[in-house]
């Protein structure tokens, strides 16, 4: 007498839930995780699906799922596959899935998103702190404090103004409004009104 155990009868294919996935725009710096599900639809085969290997051929995009894994007759597996962007423009890759089915062991699903910065300004100087130096008393001193916004959006300030909100010192501007790569500046005026120290903050 000779026999053979098996699973049952072959499994002639297998789902999945989609053949692409697009991540859009991602921050760099940030990720967003797509969800993918392999469903074991073996036209009513009562056999398990038995997934070997999910292969992916670009590091940009990552799952924590591990295999082997089992898929009983009519049931599915969802899991995550995360795209973490760490520079700009496109990114392309593709999730390979390795079964046991017969007829279609594999398949692939294209992966695709992209990187971007978020616009944000950034003002830069190398007037910090902003010194004086000796002054006569009841005397203006006046400088312009120089900046540029280095960022790639807009600088906008609703309010500019001194700290303490003295008269020793004060600022010519009450808002502020930069373009990208431009610069400006503030004039500011020292007025002592009496031999002393004077220290103050401008917001």
């Amino acid at each position: 007498l000779i026999g053979e155990g098996t699973n049952g009868p072959p499994l002639s294919s297998f789902a999945v839930s989609d053949t692409v996935m697009d991540y859009g725009s991602v921050t760099i710096g940030f990720n967003s995780s797509r969800n993918i599900t392999i469903s074991n639809k073996g036209a009513g085969v009562n056999r398990t699906l038995n997934v070997s290997s999910l292969s992916i051929n670009n590091g940009l995009f990552t799952t924590t799922q591990t295999v082997p894994m089992q898929i009983g007759p009519d049931s599915s597996k969802t899991f995550a596959v995360k795209f973490t962007p760490t520079n700009t423009g496109s990114a392309a890759g593709n999730l390979v899935i390795q079964t046991d089915a017969t007829t279609q062991s594999s398949k692939s699903i294209a992966l695709k998103g992209n990187g971007v910065i978020t616009p944000q300004p950034l003002l830069e100087t190398t007037m910090n702190p902003i010194t004086f130096g000796a002054t006569k008393v009841q005397t203006p001193n006046t400088i312009y404090f120089k900046f540029k916004n280095a960022g790639n959006d807009t600088l906008r300030a609703d309010s500019v103004y001194m700290a303490k909100k003295t008269s020793f010192f004060t600022v010519n501007k009450s808002t502020l409004k930069v373009a990208p790569n431009h610069f400006d500046s503030l004039l500011i005026s020292f007025t002592p009104l009496a031999v002393s120290n004077y220290v103050d903050s401008l917001i």
